[in-house]
């Protein structure tokens, strides 16, 4: 039973974080690539971000893996 609501916690929480870091991710991508961006802020926050939606994914990959 606890399992199960821990699964159900991580899928709540990882899948819209996973959205919202793409979102984010892909247009900075865009612009710094457009822009011809040498920033170190810019290229910090795609690392960041893309990290981010990394976790989420990976989380939600290892719960759908448990679940099975």
């Amino acid at each position: 039973m606890e399992d199960r609501r821990l699964a159900l916690a991580v899928e709540r929480v990882a899948r819209p974080v996973f959205i919202v870091s793409l979102l984010v991710f892909l247009p900075l991508i865009v612009f710094a690539i457009w822009a011809e961006s040498e920033s170190k802020f810019v290229w910090k926050s795609i690392g960041t971000t893309g990290a981010l939606a990394l976790s989420a994914a990976l989380a939600l990959s290892a719960n759908r893996t448990a679940q099975a």
